[in-house]
C-alpha cells in the first residue's frame, strides 16, 4: 500500500487488506550513539546559536525569490547579516548543527545510514523555526502584493515558494518516519514523539494562514483574465483551496484553537493506538513442544519457528525437534491458519490476532498480567480518535467525519460507498454462503467431530478445498520463486509494458539503512534518460521493522528548486537539466522512492551451495503491487510537486496502479520469466499454472469480498453513515460530551457485531476485538477511506481488461509482450503513470479507457457474475 509521509503523518501503512492480520515490528532494545543536541529555551525557542545557523543552513539549501517592497528587503539584508555575524562567532557550534543529517535531505539524497535518534528532537526543531521564519517572511510579501490591486499575483509568487518551503521541512521529515518505520528502536520513537506535537501544530496553524488563502483566491481568480495558467495548475490551486478549507482555514481564531488542540490529541492518541499494538503484539509467544501441535507446518516454516525460539535464548531448538516458537509475525501467522492441521494452535493464533490490544488475556496465559494488559488496551483510545474526528467535522459545518473523508475523495458522496458496498454485496453473498457450505462438507469428511465452521477454520479448510479441486498446493511453489529471478522478470515486464529500464547501482553508491537495501535507477529506454531512482528493503527485520509492505516518498519530481551549487557525492544525480523547445532551460529534481517489503531473508536449502530468498506467492505479489505504487511516483511528468507522482491523487484512487500491477503476476509469460526450482532448475508449464491462478482468483471470492466488504463498512459506519442502530447509538455518544463510561466502552464492537450479521457468513468468536488493532483507520490515514481498496480493484480491474485480449496475440521473436500490449501499455504510462494529481483521477482514467468507469470487469474477474451477466451489465 501506499504510505504517504506528508507533513503530518505520523506512521506508515502496511499493504495488507486484512487488518487483524497485519503486524508491527518488535521493539529493539539498541542504544545508537553520536547526534547533537540544541540548547532550547523554557518557551521552546531555538537558542540565537541555532537561528544564526538556520539563516545559513537556508542559503546553502534552499532559496526562493519573491517580489517586496524596500523595507522588507532591507529588514531582510539585516537580519542575513546579524545571522552571519553570529554565525562567524559561533563557528564551532554552526559546524556542529550543519552536521546533522536531517539538514541536508534537499540537496542530495538523505544520508539513512547517519540519522540517529540523537539527531531527531534538535533537527526537526530546528528546520520547524526556519519554516516558520519563513512562511512569515513569505506572507510578508504577499500582504505586501494583496494591498496592492494593480500587481497581479503570480503562480511564482505563491505557489513556487510555497513549494520550497514545505520542501526543505517534508522531505527530513518523511526521512525520520521512514527511519521510525524500518529501523525502529525506542530511543527513535521517544524522539519521534517529543517532536509530533510540535511538528501538528505549526503545520495546522501554517494550513490556516488567512494571507496563503488569500493570495491562491487571488490567482486563482486572476487566472480568468490577466495571469495565465495551465489547467493544472488551476486543478492544483482549487485542491488546495479546499484543502485548506478542510485544515480550519475559514474558522474563527477561537475555533482554530479548537481545531488545533483536537488535532494535536488526535496525533496522539494515534500514536499511542499504534505503539499499543505492537507492544500487544511482541508480547505474544506460544513456545510448542508437542510436534503433533503444528502437523501440516512445511520444514521451512518449522525452521522459521525454531529460528525464532533459538533468538528468544534457546540455542538447542531445531526445525525437527523443536521447541517451535509461534508469534504474531506476520508469516507465520498465515503460515499457521493455512496449515497447521491442530484446531485449537489455530484458535489461539487468531485468538491472540484479534484480540490484540484490547485488554482480553490470550487462551495460553496462566494467569494474565493485568497492568500489561491495561497498558496497551485500545478500547477507550478507539472512542477519543473517533470523538475527535467527530469534533472536527462539526468544527468544519458537517455532520460526521465521513463527509470530511469523502471530500476530497473520487467517490462523490458516503453514500454512493454505502450503496457500492451494499450492491457488491447482493452479488456475493450467495456465493459466500454456497462457499461456506463446500468447505464444511469437506471438513466434515475429514474431521466428523467439526459440526460447523468458525473463524480459525476458514483459511485452513480453504487451502484444503484449493487443494482438492486445483490440485495446488501454493506451499509447493516456495522453491520455485527465488527473489532475484521475480525480481528480473519485473523489471524486464516494465521495460517492454512502459518503455523504462531499472538497474542496479553498486553496493556503496548511495547511503543506506541496512546492508540489504538495495538502491536502482529508472531510465528511458528510447532515450536513456534518467528518469527516477528508488531504494528497495526486502527482508523482513521483526525487532526494527514494522510489517506489512509499502511505498514511501523519498523526494518528489518538481521544477519548483534550484540545484544546489555544492552536492555531497553520490551515485545518483537527484537534479537534472532539460531544454524545452522554447530553448528555455528547465532544472528539475528526479523522483525517488521507497519500496518495503517482509518476505524472509536469504536461508540455507538443501541442494543449494549459497543461501536463497524464496518467495510465497503473497510475497511476489505484494512486490508486484508496490512496484505499481513506486512507478506511479517515479514515471510521473508532472513538475508541481503538489501534483507529481502520488501527490494529490484522490485517495481512493491511489491504488490503481498497485493492483493494476498485481494482474501481471499470474500471466503466461511473466510465470514462465520467475518459475524456476533454484536447485533442479525444473520449471513449470506457464500455460497450466496460468489456468491453475485464473481458478484460484475466484476460488472462495465470495468470502473473500464479503471480508473486506465487512471492513469497509464498519469504517464507514464508525465514522457516521448510521445504516445500523447500533451506528446510531454510537453517535449519540459522539455528540454528547460525557465521559466515558463501561457501556460505552462496547459501543464501536456492538457496531462491529451488528454489521457481521449481514456481512459475514461465520460469525466472528466473542471475543473478537479486531478494531483495538485496525490500524488503517485509526492510525493510518484510511478513516472513512477503507473503502478505497475495493474502489481502486474496480479501477484497476476495468484498466486490466484493456489489455486482456491483446495478451492472446502471440509475441515477436526475443520480446516478453505483443506490440500491441506495448501500445496499451504506453498509454497506461503516458496518463496513469504519467499524470499524477495534476487532473482529476476520474479524468485520467477516461482519457486511459476512453470511457467511464465499469464494475463488471471486477466481477467477472472474481467470477461473481457469469459471461452472459456480464454482457447483459
Amino acid at each position: 500500500m501506499l504510505r504517504a509521509s506528508g507533513l503530518l503523518t505520523t506512521g506508515g501503512r502496511p499493504h495488507h487488506p486484512t487488518p487483524a492480520a497485519s503486524t508491527a515490528a518488535a521493539t529493539s532494545t539498541a542504544t545508537p550513539s553520536g547526534g547533537l543536541s540544541l540548547r532550547r529555551t523554557p518557551g521552546g525557542v531555538v537558542s540565537a546559536v541555532a537561528v544564526a545557523v538556520s539563516a545559513l543552513c537556508w542559503a546553502a539549501f534552499r532559496s526562493y525569490s519573491t517580489s517586496s517592497n524596500s523595507t522588507s528587503s532591507s529588514s531582510s539584508s539585516s537580519s542575513s547579516s546579524s545571522s552571519s555575524s553570529s554565525s562567524s562567532s559561533s563557528s564551532s557550534a554552526g559546524a556542529s548543527v550543519l552536521d546533522n543529517p536531517l539538514l541536508a535531505c534537499s540537496a542530495a539524497l538523505p544520508r539513512f545510514a547517519d540519522i540517529q535518534p540523537a539527531h531527531i528532537e534538535p533537527g526537526i526543531n530546528f528546520l520547524l523555526d526556519e519554516f516558520q521564519a519563513s512562511v512569515t517572511q513569505l506572507e510578508s510579501a504577499l500582504e505586501s502584493k494583496l494591498a496592492n490591486p494593480t500587481t497581479a499575483i503570480t503562480w511564482s509568487d505563491v505557489m513556487i515558494p510555497l513549494e520550497r518551503i514545505r520542501d526543505r521541512f517534508e522531505v527530513p521529515w518523511s526521512a525520520v518516519n521512514h527511519i521510525k518505520g524500518v529501523k525502529s528502536s525506542q530511543e527513535t520513537r521517544d524522539a519521534h514523539q517529543r517532536v509530533l506535537g510540535r511538528v501538528i501544530d505549526v503545520m495546522n496553524k501554517f494550513g490556516q494562514s488567512q494571507t496563503l488563502f488569500r493570495a491562491k483566491e487571488a490567482l486563482l481568480a486572476a487566472s480568468t483574465s490577466s495571469v495565465a495558467l495551465t489547467a493544472s495548475q488551476k486543478h492544483v490551486l482549487s485542491k488546495s483551496l479546499r484543502d485548506a478549507k478542510l485544515a480550519g482555514v475559514a474558522l474563527s481564531a477561537e475555533d482554530k484553537d479548537k481545531y488545533n488542540q483536537i488535532s494535536s490529541r488526535l496525533a496522539l492518541h494515534g500514536s499511542q493506538f499504534s505503539n499499543n499494538v505492537l507492544a500487544s503484539t511482541a508480547q505474544f509467544a506460544f513456545v510448542v513442544k508437542d510436534a503433533a501441535q503444528i502437523a501440516g507446518l512445511s520444514p521451512a516454516v518449522r525452521e522459521m519457528l525454531a529460528a525464532a525460539e533459538r533468538k528468544s535464548g534457546n540455542a538447542t531448538a531445531t526445525a525437527d525437534a523443536g521447541p517451535w516458537r509461534i508469534t504474531l509475525d506476520q508469516g507465520i501467522v498465515s503460515a499457521v491458519m493455512e496449515s497447521c492441521s491442530d484446531r485449537r494452535v489455530r484458535e489461539i493464533v487468531q485468538h491472540a490476532m484479534v484480540t490484540r490490544a484490547s485488554g482480553i488475556p490470550n487462551l495460553i496465559s496462566a494467569a494474565a498480567d493485568s497492568s500489561t494488559l491495561t497498558a496497551s488496551d485500545n478500547t477507550e483510545v478507539i472512542l477519543e480518535i473517533l470523538r475527535g474526528k467527530h469534533e472536527l467535522a462539526k468544527l468544519l459545518g458537517y455532520t460526521r467525519y465521513a463527509d470530511v473523508s469523502i471530500e476530497p475523495k473520487m467517490a462523490n458522496s458516503v453514500d454512493e460507498v454505502v450503496n457500492l458496498i451494499q450492491m457488491i454485496r447482493t452479488k456475493a453473498i450467495g456465493h459466500a454462503r454456497s462457499e461456506l457450505q463446500a468447505l464444511t462438507q469437506l471438513a466434515r469428511e475429514q474431521d466428523p467431530s467439526i459440526t460447523e465452521l468458525r473463524p480459525y477454520d476458514l483459511t485452513y479448510w480453504s487451502e484444503r478445498h484449493k487443494e482438492k479441486t486445483l490440485n495446488f498446493n501454493e506451499a509447493d511453489l516456495l522453491p520455485y520463486l527465488s527473489f532475484p529471478r521475480v525480481l528480473k522478470a519485473m523489471f524486464d515486464l516494465v521495460s517492454e509494458l512502459f518503455g523504462v529500464r531499472v538497474e542496479e547501482l553498486p553496493p556503496g553508491s548511495v547511503s543506506v539503512w541496512n546492508e540489504h537495501v538495495r538502491f536502482y535507477r529508472v531510465l528511458d529506454t528510447k532515450t536513456n534518460r534518467l528518469l527516477a531512482g528508488f531504494y528497495l528493503d526486502p527482508y523482513s527485520r521483526p525487532s526494527e521493522k514494522r510489517g506489512g509492505a509499502w511505498m514511501d516518498i523519498v523526494v518528489s519530481r518538481t521544477a519548483a528548486l534550484e540545484a544546489p551549487s555544492a552536492v555531497p557525492a553520490s551515485g545518483f544525480s537527484l537534479f537534472s537539466e532539460d531544454t524545452l523547445l522554447t530553448g528555455e532551460k528547465v532544472v528539475r529534481r528526479l523522483p525517488v522512492a521507497h519500496l518495503v517489503c517482509n518476505q524472509m531473508e536469504p536461508s540455507a536449502f538443501p541442494g543449494s551451495d549459497a543461501p536463497v530468498s524464496l518467495m510465497s506467492w503473497r510475497d511476489v505479489e505484494t512486490l508486484f503491487h508496490e512496484f505499481g505504487h513506486g512507478l506511479q511516483h517515479m514515471l510521473t511528468t508532472v513538475d508541481i510537486g503538489e501534483a507529481s507522482g502520488v501527490n494529490g491523487v484522490e485517495w481512493d484512487a491511489v491504488e490503481l496502479p498497485s493492483q493494476f500491477m498485481e494482474n501481471w503476476a499470474a500471466q503466461p509469460r511473466m510465470l514462465a520469466a520467475m518459475l524456476k526450482h533454484v536447485v533442479t532448475g525444473e520449471t513449470k508449464d506457464p500455460a497450466a499454472m496460468a489456468a491453475v491462478f485464473h481458478r484460484r482468483r475466484s476460488h472462495m471470492a465470495g468470502i473473500a469480498t464479503m471480508r473486506q466488504l465487512f471492513f469497509g463498512i464498519v469504517d464507514m459506519e464508525l465514522h457516521g453513515a448510521n445504516s445500523f442502530p447500533a451506528s446510531q447509538a454510537l453517535q449519540a455518544f459522539l455528540n454528547s460530551s460525557r465521559p466515558i463510561t463501561p457501556s460505552d466502552r462496547m459501543l464501536p464492537f456492538a457496531v462491529q457485531r451488528a454489521i457481521s450479521e449481514t456481512f459475514t457468513v461465520v460469525p466472528p468468536i466473542v471475543d473478537d476485538r479486531m478494531l483495538c488493532s485496525f490500524l488503517h483507520i485509526f492510525d493510518g490515514g484510511y478513516s472513512a477511506g477503507y473503502y478505497s481498496y475495493k474502489w481502486a480493484e474496480i479501477l484497476s480491474a476495468d484498466a486490466f481488461s484493456a489489455f486482456e485480449e491483446a495478451l492472446l496475440e502471440p509475441a515477436a521473436d526475443g520480446a516478453l509482450l505483443p506490440e500491441s500490449v506495448r501500445t496499451i501499455g504506453r498509454r497506461f504510462r503516458d496518463t496513469v503513470l504519467a499524470s499524477g494529481g495534476s487532473l482529476s483521477a476520474q479524468d485520467v482514467f477516461v482519457v486511459f479507457r476512453g470511457r467511464s468507469l465499469s464494475i463488471e470487469p471486477l466481477l467477472r474477474h472474481y467470477g461473481l457474475i457469469s459471461d452472459s451477466e456480464a454482457a447483459m451489465d
